[in-house]
């Protein structure tokens, strides 16, 4: 659990993660840098990205497989638990 993408991206070298759950839009940092720290650190750690502005919202293109999900906001619970399941099944 981390309050921003700053924190989220210090707290990649604090221990195990099963999958990083990031918005596209926080102040400071995107959700793309958010992922881009990821794939650095831990090139197989399913990222999750939510948005409620589209996948290009910060007018960025993002380079193919950044993120293994992208949801638009509003996302209901359900969705959002099926998603973890998927990419969490089996680790």
């Amino acid at each position: 659990d981390a309050d921003g993408g700053s924190a989220g991206i210090e707290r990649l070298a604090d221990g195990p993660l099963d999958l990083v759950l990031t918005d596209l839009g926080m102040p400071g940092v995107t959700g793309w840098d958010v992922a881009r720290a990821v794939r650095r650190r831990h090139p197989r750690l399913p990222v999750v990205l939510l948005t409620g502005w589209g996948e290009n919202g910060t007018g960025e293109t993002p380079p193919l497989g950044l993120v293994d999900r992208i949801l638009a906001k509003p996302v209901t619970l359900n969705e959002l638990l099926a998603v973890i399941d998927d990419l969490t099944r089996g680790n």
